[in-house]
């Protein structure tokens, strides 16, 4: 679990917004994800895992919460940008990088 003072600098430094659309890649156990569904009460938080248990944990935590605003997806990174990468460009005030995502393909083995 992350510490609670990262979950913080990184919700602080993002500046999401109640209406924030934002992608948590490599969950797991879904605290960063809870943060941000908390604080973008309007908008959406896809919580992206590979692993099975990742995504029942972060289940478990969002139900913890009462949030509703956390779709969670099982899959590797890479594959998830791969397959969304055109309806994710600028969605909601999600704004993704053209360099995060080629390293993601990247260390995957996908580019």
């Amino acid at each position: 679990m992350t510490k609670r003072e990262i979950r913080a600098s990184v919700i602080s430094r993002m500046a999401v917004r109640k209406n924030s659309c934002v992608y948590d890649i490599g969950a797991g156990t879904g605290s960063v994800s809870v943060e941000l569904a908390l604080h973008a009460p309007y908008g959406t938080v896809y919580a992206v895992e590979r692993t099975e248990e990742g995504c029942s944990l972060i289940a478990r935590n969002a139900e913890k919460f009462g949030l509703n605003n956390i779709e969670i997806i099982h899959g590797n990174a890479a594959d998830v940008i791969e397959n969304k990468k055109k309806g994710i460009d600028k969605k909601g005030g999600f704004w993704y990088s053209n360099k995060a995502v080629g390293a993601v393909m990247s260390r995957a083995g996908k580019k």
